[in-house]
Formats: C-alpha cells, sequence, structure tokens
C-alpha cells in the first residue's frame, strides 16, 4: 500500500528507543505479499532523531520525497519546498554512545537530498550502525544547496553491507 505520512516540524517519524539489542524497536511491514509498503513523505526527512538512538530496526520500507521527483505529479518546484530539505533518516548523536545498535534493511530511499545522514559530533558517540541490502536512489540537491548524498555523515563508522547505490 501507499502511506502519506503526516510533516511535523522537521520529520514525518521521530523513532523511539528499543529495550535492548535483542529487543530493539521496529519500524517496519508484516505480511507476505513481497511488496514493500511506500512511505511518501513530500520534501521532509522520513526519520528524524537528534537527541541520541539506541536499539532500533528499520526494514523494509520503501521511502519516496515524492514533492522532490520530477516526474511526480505531486512535484513543486524546489524553491516553493525548501531546496535541497530533506533526507531519508537524519540521525545524530552529541555525547559518547548517545547513538547505537541501528539497523536499517530492505529499505529504498528515493529523491531525498540525502537517503541518509549521521551527524556524531563526539568520539564514540555513533557505534554498532549498520546499512544491509538498501537501495539509496536519485537522491540530488538544487541548484544552491550543495552536493547530495546517498549515505554519509560525520564521525560514525557505518557497516555498508551489499546495498546499490545510483544517482546520487
Amino acid at each position: 500500500e501507499v502511506f502519506t505520512l503526516a510533516n511535523q516540524q522537521y520529520a514525518c517519524i521521530y523513532p523511539k528507543n528499543g529495550r535492548s539489542a535483542t529487543e530493539p524497536a521496529l519500524i517496519g511491514s508484516y505480511g507476505n505479499s513481497g511488496a514493500s509498503p511506500v512511505l511518501k513523505t513530500g520534501n521532509q526527512t522520513a526519520i528524524w532523531d537528534i537527541n541520541g538512538l539506541a536499539w532500533l530496526a528499520v526494514t523494509g520500507l520503501d521511502f519516496y520525497a515524492q514533492k522532490r521527483d520530477p516526474n511526480s505529479p505531486e512535484f513543486v518546484d524546489h524553491s516553493a519546498t525548501g531546496e535541497g530539505s530533506g533526507s531519508g533518516l537524519f540521525i545524530s548523536g552529541s555525547i559518547p554512545g548517545a547513538v547505537k545498535g541501528i539497523l536499517v534493511e530492505g529499505c529504498k530511499f528515493r529523491h531525498f537530498k540525502s537517503g541518509g545522514h549521521y551527524s556524531c559530533t563526539v568520539a564514540n558517540s555513533c557505534e554498532g550502525v549498520v546499512h544491509y541490502r538498501n537501495v539509496y536512489y536519485d537522491q540530488h540537491a538544487g541548484p544552491s544547496t550543495g552536493h547530495s548524498a546517498g549515505l554519509g555523515g560525520n564521525g560514525v563508522n557505518i557497516q555498508i553491507v551489499e546495498n546499490i547505490f545510483d544517482h546520487n
């Protein structure tokens, strides 16, 4: 199915911490249809956390910034949408151990400025981040907003396994 997420102040989803490495919080889908649910985010960030995040799994979802896709009937000119805004996910940690145990698996990130971005400003503030079998494509910045990226950040060691990056 296709879901249009309600845009809040900075993002559509503000995740919660899981209990532990064996009991992570889950943002995902269920069932056996084989098709990933499409989460339309307009031009906003899909998942946002700037306070530190622990034990989260994001699995099997298709994040789509449809208002940034020039081929979408919902496309809005970049100058009207906060040109270059939006990340598939934006996670930040500013103290040691603030971000740990993040798994992003089997997801698609389309038409954001950045498919995913981690801002880890202190040593050891982001640990245990794994991106496994995701697809990052058609990320793009507007003409005056710098560069775009499939996945990136600062101060984080991301284990990137069997992902596809195309037109970022």
